[in-house]
């Protein structure tokens, strides 16, 4: 499945790399907008089968196509 990459660790203000332990492993300052794109994408697809409401759930499916064509 496309865009399931791991987003990066950015979450680490006022604590060094080697404090959390993280100081072996390679991380990335920023990850491919396309991997972002994908799990957008995948949320869309996925988000209106939550809704119970039949005419909410029709008008969501039909929001997230048409913005799906603009990410």
């Amino acid at each position: 499945m496309t865009g399931l990459a791991k987003l990066p660790a950015l979450l680490t203000e006022g604590h060094s790399i080697h404090e959390l332990g993280l100081d072996e492993y390679e991380i990335a300052t920023c990850e491919p907008l396309h991997d972002l794109k994908n799990l957008i994408n995948l949320i869309f697809d996925e988000v209106h089968w939550q809704v119970n409401n039949k005419r909410l759930q029709k008008s969501l499916k039909q929001f997230c196509e048409e913005y799906k064509g603009m990410v």
